[in-house]
Parts: structure tokens; C-alpha cells; sequence
């Protein structure tokens, strides 16, 4: 199953999924902003998404140098892990403070 066909339509549906997201959130940041500081608030968003990843790549370079890529890996996947819990317990409240009491 691993070859190089498999690999490319992989590829490909992660990108569409990938671009369709990236689509629905900057539409929703730009729904969420008010008139007068939307353009401020798309500045940080740009900032934060796309300078983010340069300042990330030479991080995970880094620690690729110093630890390893095994370990770099499984520290990126545990950082993601806790901003996934960090996420949900912080806007679980706030989902069931919105919600109507039944």
C-alpha cells in the first residue's frame, strides 16, 4: 500500500480538506471582527498563520539537531495534543453557556 500513486492521492485530498478549512476560518475572522478593526485583525491573523511557520521550522530544526527527529516528532504531537484539550476546555463553557436550557 505504500507507493508512490497512494501517496499522491493522500496528498491531494489532505490539501483540499486543508484549503477548504483555511477558507471557512478566514471568512469566520473576518465575519467576527467589526468594520473598523478588521483590517488590524486580519494583519495578526496573517502574522500569527503564515509568519508562524518559518518561526516554527527553524525551531523544529533545532530540536531535529539536538534530540533527534523521533523525539521532535513526538513533542509535536503532544504539543498538539494539549492545545487540542487546552481548546475544548476552554470553549466547552462557553458552547454550553449559549446553548437554551432544555
Amino acid at each position: 500500500m505504500k507507493t508512490l500513486s497512494f501517496f499522491m492521492l493522500w496528498l491531494a485530498t489532505f490539501a483540499l480538506l486543508q484549503n477548504r478549512d483555511g477558507e471557512r476560518w478566514w471568512s469566520h475572522v473576518k465575519f467576527l471582527a467589526s468594520d473598523e478593526l478588521r483590517g488590524r485583525v486580519m494583519a495578526i491573523y496573517i502574522l500569527i498563520f503564515l509568519g508562524g511557520t518559518s518561526i516554527g521550522a527553524v525551531i523544529a530544526g533545532l530540536a531535529c539537531e539536538h534530540w533527534g527527529p523521533r523525539w521532535t516528532l513526538g513533542l509535536a504531537a503532544l504539543m498538539s495534543a494539549a492545545a487540542a484539550v487546552v481548546t475544548v476546555r476552554v470553549r466547552a463553557p462557553a458552547d454550553l453557556e449559549s446553548q437554551p436550557a432544555a
